[in-house]
């Protein structure tokens, strides 16, 4: 059986490239060399796409990556930028780009444009998703709980104090709309303090959006497509000794526990699941996807956010909770390729 050439696509323009990088080397490491051959690339900051060494996983970080040969692509081929000459046959690209253009549809329009098959979410599903705020106006209307949340934009947070305290009021917490990996997420307990971490948010996204504070667990659920059916996972949860689940606690200090089943009791777990599942269906999400959800002192669910291209890495939740289900990390990579194949 002849092998086919997957695009590991990582790297990015947002701060979670890192995240990105590490994913990278999770896909390469499972894609099964009997069925395929891996094709690294790297997308950079500058928004160009460059071949890197076929051994990247014995890289430590991004900046000791030999960017080999600046490469595009067209239909179904990607080609060197240097020489004009096809490089490889492309027969589907598994992109790992966290955040801002790798999460908010650019490239997934721009494969579907190539006629290239890509893993996961649409564009139109991808453009929603990666907006936590749009995601949430939509989900209320569709009966879904949600807790309080107003959406600012860079410029106007002068005018912007007394409806948050209002409508939010103290502690509350202030998140970025479109970035994942918990960057640039601060909590905030007084007036005082809420402009300082509002610009610092501002210095790292146009739009951000504040909720209220709820002293919560918080529980997960990973939906994948397997042989064109849904499936869904056990509920996973977040053991933690800290307010806010950040980037630094979740990448750097390593505080968090993945509690995998989470100790929630059954029907709280199996509305969770329903409600996942209900919500991948809503959003048009496809291939795979992590659900993230808030339990409050009251055990009232409230949904968090959508996860269209969640991390893979060996501390991530989503692949853990899959293995969970008996699934191999190769049989979960090569179902999420067999995905973006059926649909072409």
């Amino acid at each position: 059986m002849k092998k086919l050439n997957i695009c590991i696509l990582f790297g990015g323009t947002s701060d979670e490239a890192s995240v990105s990088f590490t994913s990278a080397k999770y896909i390469s490491k499972n894609l099964n060399p009997e069925k395929y051959n891996a094709i690294p690339v790297f997308l950079d900051r500058d928004m160009k796409f460059y071949s890197v060494q076929a051994d990247f996983r014995s890289i430590d970080s991004i900046s000791g990556l030999n960017k080999d040969v600046s490469v595009g692509f067209i239909p179904r081929k990607m080609i060197s930028l240097d020489d004009k000459s096809i490089s490889s046959e492309i027969h589907a690209v598994f992109s790992v780009v966290h955040g801002e253009t790798g999460e908010d549809g650019v490239l997934q329009g721009y494969f579907a444009v190539q006629g290239i098959p890509y893993c996961g979410s649409s564009l139109a599903s991808s453009s929603l998703t990666i907006n936590k705020y749009l995601t949430k106006v939509f989900l209320e209307k569709e009966g879904i709980p949600l807790c309080k949340s107003v959406w600012l934009k860079k410029g106007l947070q002068t005018s912007v104090l007394e409806k948050v305290k209002n409508d939010i009021g103290f502690p509350l917490i202030i998140k970025p709309t479109s970035l994942g990996s918990s960057v640039g997420v601060f909590k905030v307990n007084s007036s005082e303090e809420f402009l300082e971490k509002l610009n610092e948010a501002f210095s790292i996204s146009e739009e951000v959006m504040v909720e209220e504070f709820v002293k919560n667990r918080e529980l997960e659920c990973a939906v994948i497509e397997i042989d064109g059916e849904i499936k869904v996972s056990e509920v996973g949860e977040i053991g933690k000794s800290f307010d806010v689940y950040s980037f630094d606690e979740k990448y750097l200090h390593g505080n968090a526990e993945l509690i995998i089943p989470s100790t929630a009791n059954e029907q709280i777990k199996t509305t969770i699941q329903t409600l996942s599942e209900k919500i991948f269906r809503l959003l048009g999400c496809s291939g795979y996807a992590r659900i993230d959800f808030f339990l409050d002192e009251n055990d009232q669910i409230l949904f968090n956010e959508v996860n269209s291209l969640p991390g893979f890495t060996e501390i991530s939740m989503f692949p853990k909770l899959v293995e969970k289900m008996g699934y191999s990390p190769e049989e979960i990579v090569e179902s999420i390729i067999n995905n973006a194949l059926r649909k072409v």
